[in-house]
């Protein structure tokens, strides 16, 4: 999961600046070259959200809370209708 923050949140950051025409050259080849790495990682952090789910489903939350805490709160908020 820190894999995934990493690469998404910067990406993610650039897209203000980038709508506002304020993106410089610099930032703008940064995060094209970290969105082509979140490109490549991209079936791996499915994959791991995949098992989450699986951890959860099959009662495993030990395993799901040490591997992804966040996600494990927005699973279980939205399982429980307490998000929306």
């Amino acid at each position: 999961m820190k894999k995934k923050e990493q690469l998404s949140i910067p990406v993610l950051g650039a897209l203000l600046p980038y709508v506002e025409g304020t993106l410089t050259p610099e930032a703008e080849n940064q995060t094209i070259e970290i969105a082509n790495m979140f490109r490549q990682e991209y079936k791996n952090m499915l994959n791991e959200h995949t098992q989450i789910v699986v951890a959860l489903d099959s009662g495993n939350v030990k395993l799901a809370v040490i591997t992804a805490p966040f996600f494990i709160f927005v699973y279980l908020n939205r399982k429980f209708r307490m998000l929306k």
